[in-house]
């Protein structure tokens, strides 16, 4: 549980209504009740469109209360869904506690890997490596990536095309351009893991992590003797991505989900 890894963590605790915005992000801070926020970017009032890692200098180390004429929201990463919500200082988790996990690193894919999660560097006398967090992956992108991978897979072997030479459904991102869900229109920036059915240019050939979500969920929430749900756990051991999977809530108590109408309307 991540209320008691905040227990665990050696960094100074503040009440939210006391939190400046940071001077670069993506900013990562843990509620005592365990709840995390990852803040991957800001909203300004003039812009146009939508992108991450958005922090504007003249915001650095300023009241986000107090400056609400220049900010329309902060981009926050959760269960896989970017929203728009409101700053730690906003009254709803003012009075909470929250400590700042300077040391952890949102790890997006790159170029030659769908690799994604939250994880920690550790430095060694001669060298270093990254250590993932699997809870706070989890709280960001809803599965971590290797049972992401698997429950995929499964998907593949069992309704899709999974062969040496190509596999359907898989795990995959774009570096440079914005796509949507072609389930539930949600916003996938460059960089960030998506789910594709099909080639680029066809239906569901851009299926958000969330959207990918909701759609498993769907087939598993019809009962453990349904075909459906016998799909991916039929002479399958190891389901615990599946348990994962279901626990994941609905982002809309969250903030607004952005969404392709969302780069051209105000919030």
């Amino acid at each position: 549980m991540l209320a008691e890894f905040y227990k665990t963590i050696d960094a100074s605790e503040e009440l939210g209504e006391n939190i400046s915005i940071p001077d670069h992000g993506p900013a990562l801070y843990l509620s005592d009740s365990g709840a995390l926020f990852c803040y991957m970017g800001i909203v300004g009032r003039e812009e146009k469109g939508a992108h991450l890692n958005g922090w504007p200098y003249y915001l650095r180390g300023k009241s986000a209360k107090k400056s609400k004429q220049l900010i329309r929201g902060f981009y926050r990463l959760q269960a896989g869904c970017i929203l728009l919500t409101n700053f730690l200082d906003h009254e709803l988790y003012g009075k909470a506690r929250f400590k700042r996990l300077e040391n952890y690193i949102v790890s997006l894919p790159i170029a030659s890997s769908c690799e994604f999660g939250i994880v920690k560097r550790i430095n060694s006398e001669h060298s270093f490596f990254f250590e993932e967090n699997k809870l706070m992956s989890r709280a960001c992108f809803g599965l971590t990536y290797d049972e992401l991978k698997q429950v995929v897979g499964i998907y593949a072997q069992r309704l899709g095309i999974f062969n040496d030479y190509v596999q359907y459904p898989r795990i995959t991102r774009s570096m440079k351009k914005d796509n949507f869900c072609d389930i539930t229109g949600l916003w996938i920036p460059p960089q960030f893991p998506y789910i594709t059915f099909n080639g680029d240019g066809y239906i569901y050939s851009h299926v958000s992590l969330y959207g990918f979500y909701r759609h498993v969920d769907v087939l598993l929430s019809m009962g453990s003797n349904t075909m459906a749900s016998k799909i991916f756990t039929h002479e399958i051991l190891d389901i615990e991505a599946l348990n994962h999977l279901q626990l994941i809530d609905d982002c809309s108590l969250m903030g607004v989900k952005v969404i392709r109408d969302s780069f051209s309307e105000a919030y």
